[in-house]
């Protein structure tokens, strides 16, 4: 595992335009390593909530970028002040894989 060497940063928040139940949250990760990594679980922090997730797709080449998006819900925190304020959230990246 190498988890330190994945970065990754909010760049967004926006409401559904389908139901108030749930926001958008857009990150950034970026791999500086020498090798291809998967993103096995990372957690979204902000003051009012958390959720953690497991992608199954979020591959990042060696110094290459993504963004990716995930769907939250009102069950994993107060959604109102993440959209109020992404800028106070946090991308915590708990595990990876070397992509094989």
């Amino acid at each position: 595992m190498t988890e330190m060497s994945v970065k990754a940063r909010i760049v967004g928040a926006v409401i559904s335009r389908e139901s108030m139940n749930y926001a958008t949250v857009t990150m950034f990760f970026c791999n500086p390593g020498r090798e291809a990594l998967r993103v096995v679980r990372y957690r979204l922090v902000w003051p009012e909530g958390s959720v953690t997730a497991e992608p199954l797709e979020l591959v990042l080449p060696s110094g290459g970028s993504r963004e990716w998006s995930i769907r939250v819900d009102y069950r994993s925190g107060d959604i109102r002040a993440l959209l109020a304020n992404p800028e106070a959230g946090r991308v915590e990246v708990l595990e990876t894989r070397a992509k094989p």
